[in-house]
């Protein structure tokens, strides 16, 4: 170890003595003590490969913290953890005030509950390592045996899978590009009536409004108005995104049929329905069953293949187990304005007029 990182590490572990006797003289410190072991773990993290820099720290707070120390910061309230909102409201709706009662949790309960990213789970295991209480089990799958299949909503969306380097301002880029090769170009936001979705078989992109959602990770979700439902593999954008990334496509009709199309190499790969698939379609090769898989490894609850299978029909569920959208443009324009998406999250498009983009 470099000798300027075993300083900064020996430097927090002395923080940390002294806050443990101010906060075992005076309780309302409690988050000074807080606050000093977070900046212990961030030494080690930057000192050590991450198995050994958590048994590092495992080592050092359970010499450096005394038992009073440790109930008391096992029952502080979240508020003193310093999570971020999005955490903070998940575990508060499940009834959650310290972090001992979020211990008693697994990650299927959190994220069968609030359908909570992967992100959250791994900002609830460092606060639950912070304090020697982590991480959290992963939990034992449902007792039901196969999930019913629950159509209750029409919807469409696409399920982008980046690679490590990738940002979410190069897949919008992407996105520009592919609808500029069909003469369409971002526009100024503008206020339009969003009707209800209808199947677009157009191969070529047109106007619309496409909005991005990087909430799920590891999957970036794309959600385009206009070409919300297509027939099965003929997606046009799609087509385009996968030349570059893998991509999934989700469709559910109300009642009738639920599909996943994987597309891959600029072609529509693979494929699983249940139902009768939205719109006839004929494809130049026949499409391979859907690897289910290849699924679990984006599962943040660790679900196994045959439990993917399982939910596989209840888009909800089968959402919460691979990350993948359970709903699509029209459902998130029921949860917030069109005009109160971030920016650089959503984009409209229009043709050409005389040479230059409509504004």
């Amino acid at each position: 170890m470099q000798s300027d990182k075993a300083e900064a590490i020996a430097a927090a572990e002395e923080v940390v003595r002294i806050n443990c006797q101010r906060a075992a003289g005076d309780s309302d410190r409690i988050e000074e003590l807080i606050g000093s072991l977070r900046a212990l773990e961030r030494a080690l993290r930057a000192a050590l490969p991450i198995v050994q820099a958590t048994l590092a720290y495992r080592r050092a707070y359970s010499s450096l913290v005394p038992a009073e120390l440790v109930r008391q910061l096992h029952e502080a309230p979240l508020a003193d953890f310093d999570l971020t909102i999005s955490t903070y409201n998940t575990l508060r709706r499940l009834g959650c005030d310290t972090l001992v009662d979020v211990s008693q949790s697994t990650r299927r309960d959190i994220i069968y509950a609030s359908r909570a990213p992967r992100w959250c789970l791994e900002e609830i295991d460092l606060r639950l390592e912070l304090v020697g209480l982590g991480p959290m089990e992963s939990g034992a799958p449902p007792d039901f045996p196969e999930a019913p299949v629950q159509l209750e909503t029409t919807f469409g969306a696409l399920n982008l899978r980046p690679r490590p380097r990738d940002t979410v301002a190069d897949i919008r880029t992407a996105i520009i590009d592919a609808y500029a090769a069909n003469g369409v170009f971002p526009v100024a936001p503008r206020h339009e009536q969003i009707l209800d979705a209808q199947l677009n078989t157009d191969g070529s992109l047109g106007p619309d409004i496409v909005l991005i959602d990087e909430s799920y990770d590891p999957w970036i979700t794309i959600m385009s108005c206009n070409w919300e439902l297509t027939p099965l593999g003929k997606h046009p954008l799609a087509l385009r995104l996968s030349s570059r990334w893998p991509i999934i496509s989700v469709t559910a009709i109300e009642d009738v049929s639920y599909e996943l199309c994987r597309y891959d190499h600029g072609e529509p790969q693979e494929y699983a329905a249940i139902g009768r698939p939205a719109g006839r379609t004929e494809l130049d090769t026949p499409l391979r069953p859907l690897d289910f898989g290849d699924l679990t490894t984006d599962s943040a609850v660790d679900a196994s293949p045959p439990e993917i299978r399982a939910a596989f029909g209840n888009p909800r569920l089968f959402g919460i187990l691979t990350g993948l959208s359970a709903g699509g443009f029209r459902t998130a324009c029921e949860g917030m304005l069109l005009q109160d998406y971030p920016a650089d999250t959503i984009l409209y498009f229009d043709k050409q007029e005389d040479g230059r983009p409509k504004s």
